[in-house]
């Protein structure tokens, strides 16, 4: 469009300055209009733009492009066409000078060269691939893989690998692609040009020491990635008594197992110090990640200048009958000197508790009550479950009757239904049901 707009102007500038001897011309011609350029004051014979060397290029470049290639008019109907559309960066420049047809584009966003036209291959060779685009929805379909000349300001370009897509919207070249195969890109805006990495023949110096220190710093760093990695691994495990136990939190299972591991006395006794740090962080988790709130206040609390370890105030009130055996017999106060903290103090340990474990408590026996008929299954409220079901080891939840895992297949043989791009599909092929 900008191109036939310029050919205007052009010519609407040539008749400005044109000899007074036409104007007897323009005179005699002033009704009559153009067939080639679609002006009024002059016929095709006095037409002052000429598109003789321009048609005689192109059709010399369309020989130059389908040379070898033999076609034939397609006459096989697709019954299901689409639409493909890929994100580009840039343009490539020079490219839009033309036809839309012509223009490149490059992307991060694709794997590979793709083109749309069939006349812009130099030579193709047929190959049927299908790609699959999950994120589409849709199947890209490739009929071949060839070599394109790009016309990039006045110079031409041969890019190989690129294959006829009809269905894409768009001619594209993958810029992961195009530094494999030795291509520069460089950037000037929202556009880029291309050239060869190699061109010209040029001494490079290359720093086979340089590319050692790279890569012994690589694996420096990866080495580093792994211990600090195994370290966290084995802050998670604790060995009692020849025995391996995971105390790592990250989903509601992983924190009624911490806590039924916690009430037997036999092991909390073996790693006392490293239990406490475990509930500490078994807490935070708890408040932050599943409920989604703030810890009501520092951890571990203080009470008149005197830490109190919420584990040992877990475990002391757990071993005396829980809470409410504690309220009732107005043992708090006990609970406070053994706690370190001298008489009087047993209002501020209830707050504690109260603060810090009661709801935490109130959870997990919830989750230790059986449902009827699911002896072995966990109960968590509803409110939860949902939420938990993204987490790691979401698949503990779903027990059968027998206790086995649950899946969901992929394709219900005996209701005729399947899944395309997740998408429930109904066959209806051979179908005995009638429409009503």
């Amino acid at each position: 469009m900008l191109k036939n707009k310029m050919k205007e102007v052009m010519q609407y500038n040539s008749t400005l300055n044109q000899p007074k001897i036409r104007s007897n011309l323009q005179d005699r011609y002033k009704n009559y209009k153009c067939f080639q350029c679609k002006q009024l004051w002059h016929i095709i014979m006095f037409c002052p733009m000429d598109y003789k060397d321009e048609n005689m290029v192109a059709r010399t470049e369309t020989k130059r492009r389908m040379e070898g290639i033999k076609t034939t008019k397609p006459t096989v109907m697709l019954p299901y066409p689409e639409t493909i559309h890929f994100s580009t960066t840039c343009i490539i420049k020079g490219t839009d000078l033309t036809n839309w047809d012509e223009i490149w584009y490059v992307s991060n966003q694709i794997d590979r060269h793709v083109c749309y036209k069939l006349d812009a291959f130099c030579n193709i060779k047929e190959g049927f691939s299908v790609t699959k685009l999950e994120n589409q929805m849709k199947f890209l379909f490739t009929y071949g893989m060839g070599k394109v000349l790009i016309e990039e300001g006045g110079k031409g370009l041969i890019v190989p690998g690129v294959y006829y897509a009809p269905e894409v919207t768009l001619n594209i070249l993958s810029l992961e692609l195009l530094e494999r195969q030795g291509f520069e890109v460089r950037y000037d805006g929202n556009r880029c040009t291309l050239s060869l990495m190699f061109k010209d023949k040029e001494v490079h110096n290359f720093d086979e020491d340089r590319m050692r220190k790279m890569q012994n710093q690589y694996l420096q760093d990866y080495f580093k990635s792994i211990t600090k990695k195994e370290e966290g691994i084995e802050q998670d495990i604790v060995r009692i008594k020849g025995n391996l136990y995971s105390t790592k939190v990250q989903t509601y299972n992983d924190f009624v197992a911490f806590l039924n591991l916690i009430k037997n006395d036999d092991v909390a006794h073996q790693e006392w110090d490293f239990f406490r740090n475990r509930f500490n962080k078994v807490v935070q988790w708890f408040f932050n990640h599943y409920l989604d709130r703030s810890l009501p206040g520092h951890i571990p609390p203080v009470i008149n200048d005197v830490e109190i370890h919420l584990f040992d105030l877990y475990k002391l009130i757990e071993n005396l009958g829980g809470y409410s055996s504690v309220h009732f017999c107005q043992e708090f106060n006990k609970v406070g000197e053994i706690m370190g903290l001298p008489k009087g103090n047993g209002e501020e340990i209830r707050r504690c508790y109260m603060n810090f474990l009661e709801v935490l408590t109130s959870h997990f026996k919830t989750a230790r009550t059986p449902r009827q008929g699911h002896n072995d299954a966990l109960v968590e409220p509803a409110w939860k479950a949902e939420k938990d079901r993204n987490c790691l080891g979401y698949h503990q939840w779903n027990f059968g009757e027998d206790g086995a895992h649950m899946t969901r297949p992929a394709v219900l043989r005996g209701k005729k239904t399947i899944e395309h791009f997740c998408v429930k599909l109904e066959d209806t092929t051979d179908s005995q049901e009638q429409p009503t």
